[in-house]
């Protein structure tokens, strides 16, 4: 329910065109995504590298 809040706040922004303040609400809203997509990931002790092998 909270992403689809922000989703349409980050509308309703884009429709009063007030670009800066849509980006700045989206930039957070992905970034609040990304934490709650690693908070539920299991830890493994083990890491991907920038090539994407595993160390």
């Amino acid at each position: 329910m909270q992403s689809d809040r922000e989703h349409h706040l980050v509308l309703e922004l884009i429709l009063e065109k007030d670009g800066d303040s849509a980006e700045r609400v989206m930039r957070e809203h992905v970034r609040a995504s990304r934490r709650a997509l690693l908070a539920g990931l299991p830890i493994t002790g083990r890491h991907e590298g920038s090539d994407g092998a595993r160390s």
